[in-house]
Protein backbone atom coordinates (compact mmCIF):
# COMPACT_ATOMS: atom_id res chain seq x y z
CA UNK A 1 0.00 0.00 0.00
CA UNK A 2 3.03 2.59 0.36
CA UNK A 3 3.11 3.08 -3.37
CA UNK A 4 -0.81 3.96 -3.55
CA UNK A 5 0.20 6.59 -0.92
CA UNK A 6 2.79 8.02 -3.11
CA UNK A 7 0.76 8.14 -5.93
CA UNK A 8 -1.67 10.14 -4.10
CA UNK A 9 0.70 12.26 -2.43
CA UNK A 10 2.09 12.64 -6.22
CA UNK A 11 -1.08 14.06 -7.57
CA UNK A 12 -1.67 16.37 -4.82
CA UNK A 13 1.78 18.09 -5.30
CA UNK A 14 1.37 18.42 -8.70
CA UNK A 15 -2.15 19.40 -8.13
CA UNK A 16 -0.52 22.36 -5.89
CA UNK A 17 2.07 23.19 -8.50
CA UNK A 18 -0.59 23.94 -10.93
CA UNK A 19 -2.80 26.22 -8.27
CA UNK A 20 0.78 28.20 -7.43
CA UNK A 21 1.63 28.79 -11.21
CA UNK A 22 -1.60 29.54 -11.82
CA UNK A 23 -1.76 31.81 -9.17
CA UNK A 24 1.27 33.70 -9.85
CA UNK A 25 0.60 34.04 -13.79
CA UNK A 26 -2.30 35.71 -12.93
CA UNK A 27 -4.74 33.06 -14.83
CA UNK A 28 -7.47 30.77 -13.17
CA UNK A 29 -7.02 26.70 -13.82
CA UNK A 30 -8.99 23.85 -13.43
CA UNK A 31 -6.97 21.27 -11.22
CA UNK A 32 -9.00 18.18 -12.68
CA UNK A 33 -8.84 19.53 -16.27
CA UNK A 34 -5.21 20.37 -15.58
CA UNK A 35 -4.29 16.95 -14.27
CA UNK A 36 -6.13 14.91 -16.46
CA UNK A 37 -3.54 14.78 -19.16
CA UNK A 38 -0.83 13.70 -16.72
CA UNK A 39 0.80 10.42 -18.03
CA UNK A 40 2.62 7.89 -15.68
CA UNK A 41 5.79 10.31 -14.78
CA UNK A 42 4.38 13.41 -14.67
CA UNK A 43 6.27 15.12 -17.55
CA UNK A 44 3.50 15.78 -20.36
CA UNK A 45 0.81 16.68 -18.22
CA UNK A 46 3.51 19.30 -16.72
CA UNK A 47 4.25 20.57 -19.99
CA UNK A 48 0.43 21.04 -20.78
CA UNK A 49 0.11 22.98 -17.66
CA UNK A 50 2.85 25.45 -18.77
CA UNK A 51 1.70 25.61 -22.41
CA UNK A 52 -1.85 26.37 -21.13
CA UNK A 53 -0.81 28.73 -18.24
CA UNK A 54 1.66 30.56 -20.77
CA UNK A 55 0.26 34.25 -20.38
CA UNK A 56 1.25 34.62 -24.34
CA UNK A 57 -0.81 31.63 -25.77
CA UNK A 58 -3.30 32.58 -23.29
CA UNK A 59 -3.93 36.37 -24.51
CA UNK A 60 -3.82 34.65 -27.79
CA UNK A 61 -7.09 32.83 -27.64
CA UNK A 62 -8.82 35.53 -25.03
CA UNK A 63 -8.27 38.94 -26.96
CA UNK A 64 -10.94 41.51 -26.69
CA UNK A 65 -12.38 42.25 -30.31
CA UNK A 66 -12.27 45.74 -31.31
CA UNK A 67 -15.65 47.60 -31.43
CA UNK A 68 -17.13 48.34 -34.83
CA UNK A 69 -16.32 51.88 -35.60
CA UNK A 70 -18.97 54.03 -35.87
CA UNK A 71 -20.40 55.48 -39.56
CA UNK A 72 -21.91 58.77 -39.72
CA UNK A 73 -25.46 59.51 -40.62
CA UNK A 74 -25.62 60.83 -43.98
CA UNK A 75 -27.84 63.76 -42.87
CA UNK A 76 -25.75 64.82 -39.83
CA UNK A 77 -23.67 68.02 -40.67
CA UNK A 78 -20.37 67.93 -42.22
CA UNK A 79 -17.12 68.93 -39.88
CA UNK A 80 -13.94 69.32 -41.99
CA UNK A 81 -10.71 69.67 -41.00
CA UNK A 82 -8.84 71.50 -43.56
CA UNK A 83 -5.18 73.43 -43.80
CA UNK A 84 -4.31 74.65 -40.34
CA UNK A 85 -6.75 72.09 -38.68
CA UNK A 86 -9.56 74.55 -38.51
CA UNK A 87 -13.13 72.75 -37.99
CA UNK A 88 -15.55 73.92 -40.52
CA UNK A 89 -19.48 74.06 -40.52
CA UNK A 90 -21.78 73.28 -43.18
CA UNK A 91 -24.73 75.68 -44.10
CA UNK A 92 -27.20 74.21 -46.31
CA UNK A 93 -29.08 76.14 -49.19
CA UNK A 94 -32.68 74.43 -49.95
CA UNK A 95 -34.71 75.06 -53.11
CA UNK A 96 -38.42 74.43 -53.99
CA UNK A 97 -39.86 71.54 -55.97
CA UNK A 98 -39.18 72.30 -58.90
CA UNK A 99 -35.66 73.35 -57.59
CA UNK A 100 -36.29 77.22 -59.28
CA UNK A 101 -36.13 79.44 -56.49
CA UNK A 102 -34.20 78.82 -52.53
CA UNK A 103 -36.52 78.55 -49.89
CA UNK A 104 -33.64 79.06 -47.03
CA UNK A 105 -29.98 79.44 -46.43
CA UNK A 106 -29.24 77.28 -43.07
CA UNK A 107 -32.11 77.62 -41.03
CA UNK A 108 -33.10 81.49 -42.88
CA UNK A 109 -36.05 80.71 -44.46
CA UNK A 110 -36.95 82.90 -47.44
CA UNK A 111 -40.51 84.06 -48.20
CA UNK A 112 -41.73 85.05 -51.32
CA UNK A 113 -44.42 87.79 -52.41
CA UNK A 114 -47.95 86.28 -53.43
CA UNK A 115 -46.54 85.86 -57.04
CA UNK A 116 -43.87 83.85 -55.49
CA UNK A 117 -41.21 85.74 -58.10
CA UNK A 118 -39.51 88.42 -55.24
CA UNK A 119 -38.10 87.75 -52.32
CA UNK A 120 -39.72 89.47 -49.67
CA UNK A 121 -37.69 88.08 -46.04
CA UNK A 122 -34.65 85.57 -45.36
CA UNK A 123 -34.54 84.84 -41.63
CA UNK A 124 -35.41 87.77 -39.78
CA UNK A 125 -34.41 90.23 -42.00
CA UNK A 126 -36.77 92.25 -44.25
CA UNK A 127 -36.28 92.79 -48.12
CA UNK A 128 -37.36 95.90 -49.76
CA UNK A 129 -37.43 96.97 -53.28
CA UNK A 130 -37.82 100.36 -55.17
CA UNK A 131 -40.88 101.87 -56.08
CA UNK A 132 -41.35 99.77 -59.72
CA UNK A 133 -40.11 96.36 -57.39
CA UNK A 134 -37.84 95.70 -60.29
CA UNK A 135 -34.28 96.31 -57.75
CA UNK A 136 -33.20 95.20 -54.49
CA UNK A 137 -32.99 98.13 -52.12
CA UNK A 138 -32.29 96.58 -48.99
CA UNK A 139 -31.39 93.64 -46.91
CA UNK A 140 -32.74 94.67 -43.53
CA UNK A 141 -30.88 97.92 -41.92
CA UNK A 142 -28.37 97.36 -45.18
CA UNK A 143 -29.46 99.97 -47.77
CA UNK A 144 -28.45 99.20 -51.53
CA UNK A 145 -27.42 101.65 -53.58
CA UNK A 146 -26.89 101.88 -57.34
CA UNK A 147 -24.55 104.23 -59.56
CA UNK A 148 -25.91 107.11 -61.46
CA UNK A 149 -27.69 104.85 -64.38
CA UNK A 150 -29.27 102.40 -61.92
CA UNK A 151 -27.83 99.53 -63.52
CA UNK A 152 -25.10 98.48 -60.79
CA UNK A 153 -24.83 98.23 -57.14
CA UNK A 154 -22.54 100.48 -55.68
CA UNK A 155 -22.56 99.75 -52.04
CA UNK A 156 -24.41 97.31 -49.75
CA UNK A 157 -25.26 98.81 -46.53
CA UNK A 158 -21.78 100.36 -45.25
CA UNK A 159 -19.59 98.19 -47.72
CA UNK A 160 -18.77 99.72 -50.88
CA UNK A 161 -18.79 97.31 -54.38
CA UNK A 162 -15.65 96.90 -56.64
CA UNK A 163 -15.64 95.77 -60.17
CA UNK A 164 -13.07 94.16 -62.01
CA UNK A 165 -11.80 96.79 -65.21
CA UNK A 166 -14.51 95.99 -67.36
CA UNK A 167 -17.07 96.50 -64.70
CA UNK A 168 -19.08 93.32 -65.67
CA UNK A 169 -18.25 91.11 -62.25
CA UNK A 170 -18.23 92.04 -58.75
CA UNK A 171 -14.87 91.71 -57.24
CA UNK A 172 -15.54 92.37 -53.58
CA UNK A 173 -17.99 93.91 -51.24
CA UNK A 174 -16.50 95.63 -48.71
CA UNK A 175 -14.25 93.20 -46.72
CA UNK A 176 -15.61 89.80 -48.60
CA UNK A 177 -13.23 89.36 -51.35
CA UNK A 178 -15.25 87.57 -53.91
CA UNK A 179 -13.61 84.72 -56.18
CA UNK A 180 -15.19 82.72 -59.50
CA UNK A 181 -14.81 78.90 -60.74
CA UNK A 182 -12.53 78.50 -63.58
CA UNK A 183 -14.67 80.28 -65.91
CA UNK A 184 -15.47 83.12 -63.84
CA UNK A 185 -19.70 82.47 -64.52
CA UNK A 186 -19.84 81.43 -60.77
CA UNK A 187 -19.47 82.80 -57.17
CA UNK A 188 -16.70 80.65 -55.49
CA UNK A 189 -15.56 82.34 -52.61
CA UNK A 190 -16.77 84.59 -50.23
CA UNK A 191 -14.82 86.31 -48.05
CA UNK A 192 -13.46 82.91 -45.92
CA UNK A 193 -16.94 81.13 -47.02
CA UNK A 194 -16.68 78.61 -49.64
CA UNK A 195 -19.81 77.87 -52.19
CA UNK A 196 -20.48 74.16 -53.23
CA UNK A 197 -22.71 73.43 -56.01
CA UNK A 198 -24.51 70.51 -57.13
CA UNK A 199 -23.41 67.93 -59.38
CA UNK A 200 -24.57 69.96 -62.53
CA UNK A 201 -23.21 73.13 -61.49
CA UNK A 202 -26.53 74.64 -61.93
CA UNK A 203 -27.19 75.53 -58.25
CA UNK A 204 -24.92 76.83 -55.34
CA UNK A 205 -25.85 73.52 -53.07
CA UNK A 206 -24.38 74.91 -49.24
CA UNK A 207 -21.88 77.24 -47.92
CA UNK A 208 -18.87 76.31 -46.08
CA UNK A 209 -17.90 78.51 -43.04
CA UNK A 210 -15.22 78.67 -40.66
CA UNK A 211 -16.11 76.85 -36.95
CA UNK A 212 -18.89 74.84 -35.98
CA UNK A 213 -21.81 76.73 -37.24
CA UNK A 214 -25.05 75.68 -39.72
CA UNK A 215 -26.28 79.36 -40.06
CA UNK A 216 -25.23 82.37 -41.09
CA UNK A 217 -24.34 85.79 -38.82
CA UNK A 218 -26.32 88.40 -39.71
CA UNK A 219 -23.28 90.32 -41.63
CA UNK A 220 -22.70 87.10 -43.69
CA UNK A 221 -26.35 86.42 -44.60
CA UNK A 222 -27.11 89.84 -45.92
CA UNK A 223 -23.69 89.55 -48.47
CA UNK A 224 -24.32 85.68 -49.32
CA UNK A 225 -27.89 86.62 -49.87
CA UNK A 226 -27.03 89.60 -52.11
CA UNK A 227 -24.31 88.07 -54.35
CA UNK A 228 -26.65 84.56 -54.78
CA UNK A 229 -30.26 85.62 -54.79
CA UNK A 230 -30.68 89.33 -54.44
CA UNK A 231 -27.89 91.13 -57.29
CA UNK A 232 -27.87 87.98 -59.44
CA UNK A 233 -31.79 87.75 -60.05
CA UNK A 234 -32.90 91.17 -59.01
CA UNK A 235 -30.22 93.65 -60.02
CA UNK A 236 -32.22 95.74 -63.36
Amino acid sequence: MPGAVVEEAGGNALGDLGRDVAVERGEVADPVGLLHGLDDDGVEGGQHLVHRLDPVHSAAHHRPSRPAARRASPDEPTLRAPEGGRRMGTVMLAYDRLGARRTSIGPAAITYDRLGSRPRRVGHLDIGYDRAGARLRSIGAAQVDYDHLGLRATSVGPWEVEYDRLGARRRRVGPYHLTYDLLGSRVHGVGSMTIEYDLAGTRAGRVIVPGDDDALADDDLVVVFFVLVGADQLEG
